[in-house]
């Protein structure tokens, strides 16, 4: 297990970057007592998380309850009321700064496709600097789309451009992927896509994966632990394996309030 009060052995990850990063045996990230309200509303409390290098967690729960908002959190967007986040060692505020750890999908990206840009063009626009040449080719290629880095932006399908912003996302090479229901609004044959890419992507970089969602079937296929949040957090097993019926709809509950 990956996602446990008492660290177990990590992954190890080849990943070379340029910061100080933490020791394997000590996790990626690392959630410690968090408490986070808007003005007087308490939207997360007492949260407690450790993610080791190289698993994939899913974080579940019904609207409202708090997924987005520890997302934010844990890619330095928010601050903690009461609380500490630190990724690779670092504090989240220092690690999102470094430009190369934290790699983020939001579950809305403000971008108008109606934009004259092309595939590769939008991935100019990173701003990526020190990079070998054709970078951006390597990245849409990783993602599956070499093929389209001339099309406008417009012209993609939803899982098409989704697989995009995923490319742009790793444009740091980051060693953490958080991703903010990024299953929202394609179909279910992009969705599966999305599962492989995922995978593959995974294993080629190296990467740590958190990502928010409410489509437990994409849960279930990609994520090697489950965290349940409405105000607290609940830890699960793995559910690589089918988890019954029952349990199943237990998440579902869960999931959709």
């Amino acid at each position: 297990m990956g996602l446990t009060s008492t660290p177990p052995e990590a992954t190890v990850s080849n990943v070379t970057t340029q910061q100080t990063t933490a020791p394997d045996t000590e996790p990626l990230i690392l959630v410690d007592s968090v408490d986070f309200a808007y003005s007087d509303r308490l939207v997360l409390k007492r949260i407690n998380l450790q993610i080791m290098r190289g698993r994939t967690v899913g974080i579940i729960g019904p609207n409202g309850g708090g997924k987005t908002t520890l997302i934010r959190l844990m890619v330095g967007l928010l601050k903690p009321t009461r609380g500490v986040i630190r990724i690779a060692g670092l504090p989240v505020e220092q690690a999102a700064r470094e430009g190369n750890i934290i790699g983020y999908l939001p579950q809305r990206l403000e971008l108008n496709r109606d934009m004259p840009l092309s595939c590769r063009q939008l991935m100019k626009l990173c701003g990526r600097h020190s990079c070998p040449p054709d970078w951006d080719m390597e990245l849409l290629a990783c993602v599956g789309l070499e093929d389209l880095s001339d099309r406008p932006i417009g012209a993609l399908s939803g899982g098409q451009f989704q697989r995009l912003l995923i490319a742009r996302a790793l444009a740091s090479s980051p060693q953490l992927l958080v991703l903010d229901e990024p299953t929202t609004g394609i179909d279910a044959e992009s969705r599966e896509q999305f599962v492989q890419l995922l995978r593959r992507l995974k294993q080629q970089l190296n990467l740590t994966i958190v990502m928010s969602s409410h489509d437990l079937h994409t849960v279930h296929q990609l994520c090697d632990e489950v965290a349940c949040l409405n105000l607290t957090m609940h830890l699960h097993q793995s559910l690589r394996r089918p988890p019954a019926t029952s349990d199943f709809c237990n998440l579902k509950e869960i999931s959709e309030g």
